[in-house]
């Protein structure tokens, strides 16, 4: 809009028309209603009751449309309205007003409306502001007077609201005068709003019910419409709006319309019929759509809100009926025609905005290198490309609902008055109701928000790229080089004046790695039997451009004096293989080689280069065979394994305590010991080669009084989802596809597990073990599925699965399990998603220990339970042990006098329950040690051996799918609903007991 114009035209129709609408009568209308009894009596009465106020305005005089600013409206006061108060003779003519939306802490402002009676002459009125409940009284204000215009200016306008209409209908790719006579199902959806409104303005040689209004009030000699029109520069308006219209390039016809989707209720939740706008296939064509979106557009003030508002409560049924509307014999037909014109000029803006590209749904970059190798030649650099980006319109409503929106639009505050009349009694709503009917079979019909693209935006006309950080130095807008060791963001951002939009927030951040070479050599290390043999050294660098088919550029050179040579190199893909010649002599030994690659390097590396070291002498490998626990005075075997050393060389001196040698095989390169173990303690068994005293091995074995049997049926498991893309398979999105799920599992088969009193094959149980799983498991990915409205919509879940899950038994009793977990993920809950990353991590102890007693026996138990660094959502069960005894190492025992009768006991002679310890965390860190000895009492039966089986269990499980109050948790009642957002749950809980019978 013109806003230099005399004053705003939007305001100035508010007056106008609500002097149509609410003009107070003396006599009863030609209908037989006493006054007053339609829509306009609601502003007859006064707005409440008067309360004291120091109301002022800005001005004691003003032109129709000229703002005027309020003080002293009490703050008591809830949505405040007014009345525009015109005294002629003995009568009252009362019209409105409507305040603007006031920004935080202004005074309230107010557009001047023309004076409810005489409005081409002026005068005096009164300002009464209420809320309905309470007002000040009223204070004066002098009204200038409308200017004179000829009645046919309203056919002028008329005729160029009709050319604006059909220029909004070939910008989007319709042709007006087809859509004027086309049947409903074939107009594209999208020109529905557009098809109503040809139909209301018709055309010269086919008039509609708006041009036949505009002829009326020209025939009438209407000169208020007229006036209000002149001073408000609508003319002029239109003539801007239809020049801006004109200076854009039409696009190609759209594409046929879509079938109508049949009506499923009449509660606007019907019908949503897809449009076809013109595509949009370019930056360049999206950044013109997006800025020439409010070309030629006439409401971009909240005065024009005002107005908008006022126009279903001007041209009332009641305001046509005859009322002494302007003091001046009868309302002017004009009235409704002008109230429908501003109807067609606001829904068919609304419209054509909601069609174009309105804003940014999405910005994206799908291609970037980001991870730099230091030797990247200077001509191949890192490069982004394939920026695009996702626009899309509005929904729109092409439903009679429609002109509820004239009366609470952005910018106006209609108070009591605008609160209580509706639009439903507008002359001009039967004809537009009629044209919303024939075009949307009588239903509420919904048009989808377009959507366009995606769309190339790489060019740096629409977008800029940053980086920060040293590591990477920026050539142009889509390259880059590494220039550190380390790393540095690349940042992608969107020129969002471009697009009309403001700000940086479309961008994306991209983390870039520069890597050094990592040269490895196979083997770093040799050694020989004797001097003057050959051996063979690999080299390889990994994170080299080279690859691994490309040249392999490593130096090597020997450090050490002495008749060594390097031989012929060999290269096998990525791998460089060297011969090596050593000297005859053994003092020319250890022998180092350097390697070193050749290949460009940067600044802030580690070292490049490795040394691999050649040296003569031999390995020597203790080892203990079998697996059973050993007792005092029992035979337990070895093996002493030699390698690198000479048939004269392989003799051994051995080292023993805590038991005898019963015999040993010297000089061989496998040797075999047997020894025998001493009393309870402990055993230990040193072996180190005479040829060369570095070559050694220890073992240390615990000899114990009574043998602990004990096998875990304990259970691990990390997991997490995959990388990748899923999709529903629907017609709008990809074929079906599944992201594979990434997991390691420590897993029992249920048929292995043999329960008491039954005993496992020694070969099964578990005196000196363990059992480890690890995970690293990142997870990312994009779930695509149809919205409902045959569109892809998409979404991104993302998380990670990290840690290590350790089970143990030790020979001198101890068992164990240390869960370390650090578990991530991500939910998405919405009308077209539900649901979370499967991520997860649990370790479980289920450990069965047997020992027989056939005299009383203590057993001393020693353990803690510790809990680290529980966050997020951590669910654990009690780590306890239970005692149960088989009589005969058969029966389960039965006591015969429960009350007293117990074979378990404290030291102090008092009865024990067979529960031996339970521990469990109730904080994110705690440390719950326990530590106690037991008796198991002699069995019943004299001379009789009995079993005693300790069950211990416990668990502990991390989850990333919401976050709990408190942690952790037991009950399953207590895990949250998942909601969206961003999840990390991290824990280190550790279990051990050590159960030593005596």
């Amino acid at each position: 809009m013109n806003m230099k114009a005399p004053w705003p035209f939007a305001a100035t129709l508010i007056a106008v028309l609500l002097l149509a609408a609410c003009t107070d009568r003396d006599d009863n209308g030609p209908d037989g209603r006493p006054p007053g009894a339609g829509p306009g009596r609601v502003i007859t009465a006064p707005l409440g009751k008067t309360v004291p106020c120091r109301l002022t305005l800005s001005g004691n005089r003003a032109e129709p449309g000229q703002v005027v600013q309020v003080d002293g409206i009490p703050s008591s006061f809830v949505r405040p309205g007014m009345r525009v108060i015109a005294r002629e003779g003995s009568s009252e003519v009362i019209g409105s007003a409507f305040f603007e939306a006031p920004a935080s802490g202004q005074p309230s402002r107010f557009s001047v409306p023309p004076r409810p009676a005489r409005p081409l002459e002026g005068g005096p009125v009164m300002i009464e502001i209420g809320d309905g409940r309470q007002r000040c009284e009223a204070v004066p204000l002098e009204i200038g007077a409308l200017p004179d215009a000829e009645p046919a200016l309203a056919g002028r306008v008329v005729d160029k609201l009709a050319e604006w209409l059909e220029l909004q209908v070939r910008l989007l790719g319709g042709d007006p005068d087809a859509l004027l006579t086309a049947e409903r199902d074939t107009i594209d959806p999208g020109l529905l709003p557009f098809a109503v409104n040809l139909r209301l303005l018709g055309s010269e040689t086919r008039p509609g019910w708006l041009r036949q209004q505009v002829a009326q009030a020209i025939a009438s000699g209407d000169r208020v419409i007229p006036g209000v029109m002149a001073a408000a520069d609508l003319e002029g308006e239109l003539d801007r709006a239809i020049a801006e219209l004109r200076a854009l390039p039409l696009p190609p016809a759209a594409a046929p319309a879509e079938a109508a989707v049949p009506t499923k209720n009449a509660l606007c939740e019907g019908e949503r019929l897809t449009p076809n706008p013109p595509p949009i296939n370019s930056a360049a064509e999206l950044s013109r759509r997006m800025l020439a979106a409010g070309k030629g557009g006439l409401y971009q003030s909240n005065a024009l809100g005002q107005f908008l508002g006022t126009v279903g409560i001007a041209a009332s049924e009641e305001a046509g009926s005859g009322a002494n509307a302007f003091g001046a014999g009868g309302v002017s037909v004009g009235a409704n025609a002008l109230g429908a014109q501003l109807y067609v000029l606001k829904t068919t803006e609304a419209a054509r905005q909601a069609l174009e590209p309105r804003r940014i749904e999405s910005f994206d970059v799908r291609r970037a290198d980001t991870l730099l190798v230091e030797d990247r030649p200077a001509n191949q650099p890192g490069r982004w490309e394939n920026a695009s980006v996702i626009a899309v319109g509005e929904e729109f409503n092409v439903n009679e609902a429609a002109l509820d929106g004239l009366i609470t639009t952005v910018g106006m505050v209609p108070g009591p008055v605008g609160a209580i009349v509706g639009v439903g009694s507008t002359a001009f709503a039967n004809p537009i109701s009629a044209a919303l009917k024939e075009l949307t079979k009588d239903g509420c019909t919904r048009i989808n928000a377009p959507r366009y693209g995606p769309i190339d935006v790489s060019d740096e006309d629409w977008t800029r790229s940053e980086i920060t950080g040293d590591a990477v130095t920026r050539i142009d807008h889509r390259t880059y080089r590494g220039a550190a060791i380390g790393g540095a963001e690349l940042k992608i951002i969107l020129r969002g004046e471009k697009f009309g939009v403001l700000g940086s927030g479309y961008s994306k951040a991209l983390a870039i790695a520069v890597n050094p070479q990592v040269l490895s050599l196979l083997p770093s290390s040799v050694r020989l039997s004797a001097p003057g043999q050959t051996a063979s050294i690999g080299a390889t660098i990994a994170n080299s451009e080279a690859g691994p088919n490309g040249p392999v550029n490593i130096a090597r050179r020997i450090l050490t004096l002495g008749d060594h040579q390097l031989r012929g190199a060999r290269i096998n893909g990525d791998l460089l293989e060297v011969d090596v010649q050593t000297s005859a002599k053994r003092e020319d030994f250890p022998l180092r080689i350097e390697f070193k690659p050749m290949n460009p390097v940067l600044p802030g590396g580690p070292a490049r280069e490795r040394i691999a070291v050649i040296d003569i002498g031999g390995e020597l490998k203790l080892t203990r065979q079998g697996s059973a626990c050993l007792l005092p005075d029992s035979e337990v075997e070895f093996s002493v394994s030699l390698a690198g050393f000479g048939a004269s060389e392989l003799g051994v001196d051995l080292q023993l305590s805590g038991g005898t040698l019963v015999s040993h095989a010297d000089n061989q390169a496998t040797q075999r010991i047997v020894v025998r173990a001493g009393q309870a303690g402990t055993l230990t068994l040193r072996a180190t080669s005479r040829a060369d005293r570095n070559a050694s091995d220890e073992i240390s074995l615990s000899v114990l009084r009574s043998c602990l049997r004990k096998i875990h049926y304990s259970a691990g498991l990390f997991e997490a989802d995959g990388v990748g893309i899923e999709s529903d398979g629907s017609a709008s999105c990809p074929p079906y596809s599944e992201v594979e799920p990434q997991s390691t599992r420590q897993e029992v088969n249920e048929a292995d597990i043999v329960l008491p009193p039954a005993i496992p094959a020694d070969n099964l149980l578990w005196f000196e073990r363990s059992e480890r799983i690890t995970a690293d498991f990142i997870t990312d990915v994009t779930v695509r599925q149809d919205d409902g409205n045959g569109n892809c919509a998409s979404a991104r879940l993302s998380g990670s699965s990290k840690g290590e899950s350790l089970t143990y038994a030790r020979e001198d009793g101890t068992l164990g399990l240390r869960l370390q977990a650090d578990i991530s993920g991500s939910c998405r809950f919405d009308e077209v998603f539900g649901g979370c990353t499967k991520n997860q991590a649990a370790g479980v102890i289920n450990t069965l220990s047997y020992f027989e007693v056939s005299e009383d026996t203590p057993v001393r138990i020693e353990g803690e339970l510790r809990c680290a660094g529980l966050s997020g959502l951590v669910m654990m069960t009690p780590f306890s042990g239970i005692a149960s005894r088989y009589e005969n190492g058969v029966t389960p025992y039965i006591p015969t006098d429960p009350v007293n009768e117990s074979l378990i006991r404290k030291p102090d002679g008092s009865g024990r329950v067979p529960v031996l310890w339970v521990a469990e965390c109730k904080s994110a860190d705690q440390v719950i040690p326990f530590s106690e000895t037991v008796i198991f009492k002699a069995p019943r039966r004299v001379g009789g051996k009995d079993l005693i089986v300790i069950s211990v269990s416990g668990s502990a499980q991390v989850l990333a799918t919401g976050k709990p109050a408190t942690v952790p948790i037991s009950d399953p009642a207590q895990i949250p609903t998942p909601a969206t957002g961003s999840y990390r749950s991290t824990a280190d809980v550790e279990f051990r007991v050590k159960l030593a019978p005596q």
